[in-house]
């Protein structure tokens, strides 16, 4: 698979920190819902880059889309365990942190009083630090919502039920893909 230079460097940053070995390979990794309806394909940074539907049959409602595809991101984290290399003994080129050198720790002194201390920008409106808080993206059509939880590429799904209902499998997935591509660009742009 090829990497645009987002996905590398973003995927760079993360191995820097990897303990585990969990970004260690350079492969997307995909997983279905256990009805088989829906596939998610996660990219080397955990972040969802495809979401197919086959069957329409277990996601008409809401409820039933967002289980659905959260079920198939957790089966392809999964699955990109399981096709690690040292997974199954050997070692290989796992790209794990502590190898190197370590980030410095910087000591940062709460001057407010408060004992909390932003490193966040502060928002040009109000001068003050943006909080952390979830992301949200949306698709072309406005029909799909995704709310990305907070320091995760993982997000929790809305579809518009009337759209839902008379959407193709082909435009379910479509749309889905779409709106985490927005929440992701989105995060990114913070």
């Amino acid at each position: 698979m090829t990497m645009d230079s987002a996905t590398l460097e973003r995927l760079h940053e993360l191995r820097r920190f990897d303990r585990s070995g969990f970004y260690a390979s350079d492969e997307p990794a995909s997983g279905d819902d256990p009805t088989g309806a829906v596939t998610v394909t996660v990219d080397p940074t955990d972040r969802v880059a495809r979401v197919e539907v086959r069957s329409r049959d277990t996601i008409r409602r809401p409820e039933g889309l967002a289980r659905a595809v959260d079920q198939a991101y957790r089966a392809a984290q999964l699955a990109r365990i399981d096709a690690l290399p040292g997974r199954h003994g050997s070692r290989g080129d796992l790209h794990v942190a502590g190898t190197g050198e370590r980030p410095p720790v910087v000591a940062v002194r709460d001057v407010s009083g408060t004992g909390y201390v932003s490193t966040r920008r502060p928002s040009p409106e109000t001068g003050r630090p943006e909080d952390f808080g979830p992301t949200s993206g949306v698709s072309d059509n406005d029909c799909v919502r995704v709310t990305l939880d907070v320091a995760s590429s993982r997000g929790a799904v809305d579809a518009g039920a009337d759209w839902l209902a008379n959407a193709t499998a082909t435009n379910i997935g479509s749309a889905v893909t779409q709106a985490y591509a927005d929440a992701y660009r989105k995060r990114d742009q913070a």
